[in-house]
C-alpha cells in the first residue's frame, strides 16, 4: 500500500534582489519515501531546503506538510509539526559536550533537564557516538560533528528529515558507516528523507526517488536511475565520463 503524500510544494518561487533562485518548483513526496535532490552548485537546492524547513519564506507558491499549509510557519513551528534538518556546514555548540548538544534540542521541546540527559544518551548511541558523549564538540572530527547534528535532529522526533551534504568533509572510510546509520533510521523509524548530496554511491544506497534542479528550475524527476540517465542531466551535472 502506498503511503499518502507528506510533503507537497506547488509553484514555489524565490527571488533575491531580482535573482531567481527558484522558479515555480513543484513536487509531491509520499510518506516514508527518500528523495535525492540533485543539481550543480547554485541550482537552488539549499534554498529549497531553507524554504521547506522555514528558514526562508518563498516569494510565491505554497508548502504543505502532512495536509497543513505551512508556507508562513516559523522554523520552530515546523519542527513541532515534524520537520528537522542537518546543515552542509555543521553548526554544533562547540563549547558543549556531545550530550549537551543533543539536550539543547530535547529541552527546547519541553523535556526536563533530567529527562533530557537520559534521552540524549539514547540518541547519541543511535548515531554511534556513545564513546564521545562527554567530549566537547570542538574536539570532534567533521564526520563526528555530522553525527552530532544527526542526533540533534532525531531528538526532535521528526517525520521528515532534510539531510544537506551529510557526507561533505567526511573521510571516505567513514562514509559507509554513516550511510548504514541513516538507512537504518529511514527503515526502522519510517522517516521520510530529502537528501542533498554529491556522493552518488551514497544516493544510490539510500534514495528511491530523485529530482534534478538547474538554475532554480525543476529539470526532471523520477527514480535515481531515470534521472541520472537523462541526457540533460548527463550534460549539465554528471559529465559523459561519469555517465
Amino acid at each position: 500500500m502506498t503511503d499518502p503524500p507528506i510533503l507537497h510544494l506547488k509553484d514555489v518561487t524565490m527571488r533575491f534582489d531580482g535573482l531567481m533562485a527558484l522558479d515555480d518548483v513543484s513536487f509531491t513526496l509520499r510518506g516514508r519515501a527518500s528523495l535525492g535532490l540533485l543539481g550543480p552548485n547554485g541550482a537552488g537546492k539549499t534554498t529549497l531546503f531553507n524554504i521547506i524547513s522555514g528558514a526562508l519564506q518563498p516569494s510565491g507558491g505554497t508548502v504543505v506538510f502532512d495536509g497543513r499549509d505551512v508556507t508562513g510557519a516559523t522554523t520552530s513551528a515546523r519542527c513541532g509539526y515534524g520537520i528537522a534538518r542537518t546543515f552542509q556546514i555543521t553548526q554544533p555548540f562547540v563549547s558543549l559536550t556531545v550530550r549537551e548538544n543533543v539536550m539543547v534540542a530535547l529541552t527546547a521541546a519541553g523535556i526536563s533537564m533530567r529527562a533530557a540527559r537520559d534521552a540524549a544518551k539514547e540518541y547519541v548511541g543511535i548515531v554511534g557516538l556513545r564513546h564521545k558523549i562527554d567530549d566537547v564538540a570542538s574536539s570532534l572530527s567533521t564526520g563526528q560533528r555530522k553525527r552530532v547534528e544527526l542526533a540533534r535532529a532525531l531528538a526532535t522526533r521528526p517525520r521528515l528529515l532534510l539531510l544537506d551534504e551529510v557526507t561533505g568533509g567526511v573521510d571516505r572510510p567513514s562514509i559507509p558507516g554513516l550511510v548504514e546509520t541513516i538507512r537504518s533510521l529511514h527503515e526502522e523509524r519510517e522517516l521520510t528523507l530529502v537528501v542533498v548530496e554529491h556522493h552518488m554511491d551514497f544516493l544510490d544506497a539510500l534514495v528511491d526517488e530523485a529530482l534534478f534542479l538547474d538554475r532554480g528550475r525543476k529539470v526532471v524527476s523520477g527514480s535515481l536511475a531515470e534521472v541520472t540517465a537523462n541526457p540533460m542531466v548527463r550534460e549539465i551535472y554528471l559529465g559523459e565520463a561519469h555517465a
